[in-house]
């Protein structure tokens, strides 16, 4: 499947002054340098970013797997990957 966003995996960091999601090859995915930020929510929402490829691999995988079936999990593994794909 060809896509447009930067290819996985990728990593949260998390810094004193800043959260950060970067790709294989330092791409910068998501910066946030913000003072005001509720850290403990930011966290746990850019680990959540940081999971998507391998979020992506795994609906593809389930989409494949239920691919000649109308099974429930397929079906909402297509809808996913629609989504995320744009398609």
């Amino acid at each position: 499947m060809e896509t447009k966003f930067t290819p996985g995996p990728w990593h949260f960091i998390s810094g004193v002054t800043y959260l950060s999601v970067q790709g294989d090859r330092a791409e910068t995915i998501l910066l946030d340098t913000s003072p005001e930020m509720d850290r403990e929510r930011k966290e746990a929402d850019y680990r959540l970013i940081a999971a998507a490829p391998d979020l992506l691999a795994l609906a593809l995988a389930v989409a494949e797997h239920f691919a000649d079936t109308d099974a429930p999990l397929g079906t909402r593994a297509r809808e996913l990957i629609a989504r995320v794909t744009g398609a």
